[in-house]
């Protein structure tokens, strides 16, 4: 049709504009290709072609679509009951053929759409439950020292106090506080479990709150280091909180670390020449802060205190060995080892309990390398020293801190990447936070990593108060491993009876 309207189109132009023998020839042209198209091509006959063809492509559709439903049913249940929903309100293959091969493209764009993305958290043996509330991602959570409580912040705006001992049930309690104007993007609690500290992703300060038995409360005297380095913004925060030592550590994202005392004056202000800061925290005993940055290593800072005020910050050591940027970092819950996770997924476990003043460097323990690389991991020793977790964007790894051998993986702990992994006092869970909130794991790989390790050390033991002393926490693991076992055991008769 476009090419007849083309030429009447250039026949009126030749005849107006040009000479009329041209304009005659041009209609001509035009009658004698509208005859040709009648006589040779009978409408009849070609109707009856494109039906005959229609009812073979009817065919090819119908397997076609059969092939993908049946590839469908092997990745996801729910894709195909929705596609055999659809197929039943089109006409029986037997009367006629599918409207177009298009809907079998469709249906198939459908199964890639409703693919999930990797298998679910609650498929991992060693899931124990969901602590669900947040309406933002969850950036930090940590167990209290006592073990009795988790606190999660999140970018909603609010700290969640989460009743552990609830965690075996249904519904988990807790006690929600707002952060006015702000939110919190890490966690701290003093030794005692009586407060936490939260940096502040605006304000780029620290706020305190108290914690009593059924209230959080925020403490006199307002936030702490508020104005104190507008520069740059806030990337983690550490604090030191105990007989010895009180000060908060303040890491922004140039290469500027601040030491406030909790009077929230700057003590110590450190350029850590690193091109860029990407983590900053304590250890547990407040004699030592770290940093890590653009460089391969972590740089430990060592500090002095008389009566809780600093009188002196120095430099102490490094943990070295890696060859990539460090993105992450921790210090063991007794201050007596560190472990480092680069960007290339290599990880280090370090002993620190040396003599640095007499120049005598931290010692690699283990070290072994992630499946994946990245640069948004996280990494946390347990508390008995004897296991490390460590993720890589949604992925988590558990590894043995002894030797370095891979225990257990989590392929998706989360939605999104983890932000936030930290050990129970009892090392019988270990938790990870993220997209989905605050997921809470069974340590059973650590508690038999544990067992194995002191059953290695019984055989060398010298003294009988020694032997005596490692046989009695063979005991306390076993116990361990069997009370994980069985509140897993619970959890599975309770899945089945709903099952069921």
């Amino acid at each position: 049709l476009q090419f007849l309207l083309l030429l009447v189109y250039f026949s009126c132009f030749f005849l107006v504009l040009m000479d009329t023998t041209i304009a005659v020839v041009g209609v001509g042209a035009v009658v004698a290709v509208v005859a040709i198209l009648f006589v040779f091509l009978k409408p009849g006959e070609e109707k009856k072609g494109k039906q005959s063809k229609k009812g073979d492509g009817g065919k090819k559709g119908a397997r076609g679509s059969e092939k993908t439903v049946a590839k469908g049913d092997n990745d996801n249940n729910g894709a195909v009951e929705k596609d055999e929903t659809d197929s039943t309100e089109e006409e029986p293959l037997q009367k006629g053929a599918p409207k177009k091969n298009v809907s079998s493209k469709r249906h198939s764009r459908r199964h890639e759409h409703s693919k999930p993305s990797g298998p679910k958290p609650e498929e991992n043996e060693l899931y124990f439950t969901a602590l669900k509330g947040h309406t933002g991602t969850v950036l930090d959570a940590k167990y209290s020292p006592d073990g009795k409580f988790v606190v999660s912040t999140s970018e909603d705006r609010s700290l969640r106090f989460w009743n552990s001992e609830t965690f075996g049930d249904k519904e988990h309690t807790y006690i929600r506080k707002n952060v006015e104007l702000d939110h919190g993007i890490q966690l701290g609690f003093t030794t005692n479990g009586h407060a936490v500290a939260i940096g502040l992703a605006i304000k780029g300060a620290v706020r305190l709150f108290k914690i009593t038995k059924h209230h959080i409360t925020n403490m006199e005297g307002g936030d702490k280091g508020d104005g104190a380095y507008t520069v740059s913004s806030l990337v983690s925060m550490g604090m030191a909180a105990n007989h010895d030592h009180r000060y908060f550590l303040l890491c922004y994202a140039d290469t500027t670390l601040l030491v406030c005392g909790f009077d929230g004056r700057v003590v110590e202000k450190i350029n850590t020449h690193m091109s860029h800061n990407n983590f900053a925290t304590v250890s547990p005993c407040g004699h030592f802060f770290g940093c890590c940055g653009f460089t391969p290593s972590v740089k430990l800072w060592h500090v002095s205190s008389s009566l809780g005020s600093i009188t002196k910050v120095e430099k102490s050591m490094s943990l070295t060995g890696h060859s990539t940027s460090v993105i992450h970092f921790c210090f063991s819950k007794d201050s007596t080892r560190a472990a480092t996770l680069s960007k290339s997924g290599e990880w280090h476990c370090y002993n620190t309990n040396v003599r640095w003043r007499e120049e005598e460097d931290p010692k690699i323990l283990c070290t072994n390398k992630l499946p994946h690389e990245g640069e948004h991991g996280r990494i946390a020793i347990s508390s008995s020293n004897h296991s490390v977790a460590i993720s890589m964007g949604a992925f988590v790894a558990l590894y043995s801190a002894t030797t370095g051998a891979l225990l257990h993986t989590i392929d998706h702990a989360h939605k999104g990447p983890v932000n936030a992994i930290d050990f129970s006092p009892l090392d019988d869970f270990f938790i990870t936070a993220g997209s989905r909130g605050i997921v809470v794991w069974n340590n059973l790989p650590g508690a038999v990593e544990l067992a194995r390790f002191l059953e290695q050390e019984l055989i060398h033991a010298k003294t009988t108060s020694a032997k005596n002393h490692i046989q009695f926490r063979i005991e306390e693991t076993k116990k361990l491993i069997a009370s994980i076992e069985e509140t897993q055991q619970k959890k599975k008769s309770k899945q089945l009876k709903k099952h069921n």
